[in-house]
């Protein structure tokens, strides 16, 4: 079963979107935020950390 890789996906994508538009929201309101920032980056190392464990218990 895949499960693993779709969970680390579905949450990953959840993350990054997230991000984004706390992002945008915040250069909106001309604010910094650190924590949208670090969202993405966690949100693109869990699609890698995804793909890489379905390319290895494949």
């Amino acid at each position: 079963m895949y499960i693993g890789y779709i969970v680390g996906t579905i949450i990953a994508v959840l993350v990054i979107a997230c991000g984004c538009v706390a992002a945008i929201h915040a250069k909106k309101n001309q604010k910094k935020c650190k924590w949208a920032i670090w969202a993405i980056i966690f949100g693109i190392v869990a699609m890698i950390t995804a793909v890489i464990n379905y390319n290895l218990f494949d």
